[in-house]
This record gives structure tokens, C-alpha cells and sequence, in this order.
């Protein structure tokens, strides 16, 4: 079941909001309203994560800092922090856009910049300050501290009243991954014809290449590559990601075990490279 990390936003500034409350707030106070401002920053972020995923790679999910999700987010999609508007309106001739355009509304985004400038910040404030803090000014400004947590508070409200949220809109192509069997989903810009794609979950590498008419083509990044064996020499396909000192295959013909290894580096006791014996590696 999805959780609704925007309800769990709401709870937690309304939480810090009554913790401030009044004009004297005691200092574990201060602490605790810091402690659930940040819990709210978290929270939107996982919202917004939880609108690409089917592009996010499973790893993304042990990613619980935000600025380490959100820089995920970032690397699918540049936009995935902007702030956007959304307008519809009725084409009077097929094709051409509507001259009369109807708001939906304005989404504010937890960007990340602002996560940069104010998650990090509000950390300190939930240890003990270290003895060259308290050495230098008695450790950290809880002044400070309080204003900082009322620009923040300020700036998640307006991301929380967004009358629209989560929106992602973009071009995609889906195919299987060769490698894994796993579906790949990836985004597709408008102004290139040819890019690199990644299994999300695998990490093999594909080249996508958009026709004319708009058809996605995935090329397995893949080389030829013969069995080393003497008797052999059946050409198996090495993906690009392989090609490294000390990557091992099995011959599909022969079963033969072939390793990449640099020519001058031999390791077995006969003297023959490593790349032509035919054996399999000993546990």
C-alpha cells in the first residue's frame, strides 16, 4: 500500500508549528519543531520520488536523504524540481494550439537548492555542538535556529498548498532488458536522436536511436568477441560494461571459461594466459 507521504508532510509541520508557538520557546522545543521540519522535507521528497518509479532503480529506495534522492531524480529527469503550471484548452483546428487556455494551477517544488541550504543546516541543531563550537560561541544560536525554521515552514506551506502536485509529464520508450528480462523505461527528449540508456536494475548498457517517425530502436551496447580456446573460437557478445581486466565468460559452444587479462600477465602454472583456459574457475 502507497503511503501518503504528503498527509505525513501536513502532520509534521503542524507539529513543529505548535511547538513554536508563542514568543519564548523553550530550547528542546526548538529541537523538536527542527526534527519534524526535517521529517517534513523528507517526506515531499519521497512523494515526488514516488512519481518516477517506474524509472527509479531499486538501490534508489536505501536512499532515504533527500538530497541523495533527489540528485536520483535529477540524473532521470533535469526538471524533476522545477516549479510548473498546468493549462488545458480546446484546439479549434487539429494541431494547432488552442488560442483560449484554461489554468489548472501552480506547483511550488521542494527543489534542490533549498534542500541544500536548509536540511543539512537543521542537523546541527539535533546533536551536541562539539567543543570548539561551545569554545568559540557557546555552541549553536537557537535565534538563528528559530528564524531559519520560520522561512522554512513558510516555504513548505506554499509546496503544501499547491492546488496540483506530482506532475510528470514526458516521452518514454519501455523494452525488456536483454541482460536481466527487466523492464526498462526510459525518458525520451525531444531534441536528440540518439542517446545512452541504462538498466535500472542490471546497469546494461543500450544506445537509443529515434527515427524519423518517432520509433525507438534500442541497440545493446555489444561486442564481438571470439572463445580464446584453440579448438573453439566461437564468437560470443560482451557487453560494453565487461570489457574490464579480470571479467570472465562462458564460451556458449564450448563451455570453455574466457577471461580478459592483459597478455603479459600470465597466471596459470603451465604458463598459458588466463584468457584460454578452458576450465572453470576452482572454489
Amino acid at each position: 500500500m502507497a503511503m501518503n507521504f504528503r498527509h505525513q508532510a501536513r502532520q509534521a509541520i503542524a507539529r513543529a508549528k505548535a511547538l513554536l508557538e508563542g514568543d519564548s520557546v523553550a530550547p528542546e522545543h526548538l529541537r523538536y519543531a527542527a526534527l519534524d521540519v526535517r521529517m517534513a522535507m523528507e517526506a515531499l521528497t519521497y512523494e515526488r520520488a514516488h512519481s518516477y518509479r517506474k524509472e527509479l532503480p531499486e538501490s534508489a529506495y536505501e536512499a532515504w536523504q533527500p538530497r541523495k534522492l533527489m540528485q536520483v531524480l535529477l540524473d532521470i529527469d533535469p526538471n524533476a524540481d522545477r516549479d510548473s503550471s498546468l493549462r488545458f484548452g480546446r484546439e479549434e483546428t487539429y494541431g494547432v494550439p488552442a488560442t483560449k487556455m484554461h489554468d489548472l494551477g501552480h506547483e511550488t517544488v521542494l527543489n534542490m537548492g533549498k534542500l541544500k541550504k536548509h536540511y543539512d543546516a537543521l542537523g546541527s541543531y539535533l546533536h551536541m555542538p562539539t567543543v570548539k563550537q561551545l569554545q568559540a560561541d557557546g555552541g549553536v544560536s537557537l535565534d538563528k535556529l528559530r528564524t531559519r525554521l520560520d522561512k522554512i515552514i513558510a516555504y513548505v506551506d506554499a509546496v503544501l498548498s499547491s492546488p496540483i502536485f506530482t506532475i510528470n509529464f514526458g516521452t518514454f520508450s519501455t523494452a525488456p532488458c536483454s541482460r536481466c528480462e527487466k523492464e526498462i523505461r526510459w525518458r525520451i527528449p525531444r531534441d536528440k536522436d540518439r542517446l545512452d540508456a541504462v538498466c535500472r536494475q542490471c546497469d546494461a548498457p543500450y544506445e537509443l536511436i529515434v527515427t524519423e517517425d518517432r520509433q525507438i530502436l534500442w541497440e545493446p551496447k555489444q561486442h564481438p568477441i571470439k572463445c580464446a580456446h584453440p579448438e573453439c573460437g566461437e564468437t560470443s557478445f560482451l557487453w560494453e560494461d565487461q570489457f574490464e581486466i579480470g571479467s570472465v565468460w562462458m564460451c556458449g559452444a564450448c563451455e570453455g571459461h574466457n577471461q580478459i587479462v592483459r597478455m603479459n600477465q600470465p597466471i596459470n602454472k603451465d604458463g598459458t594466459p588466463w584468457h584460454q583456459d578452458p576450465s572453470p574457475p576452482q572454489s
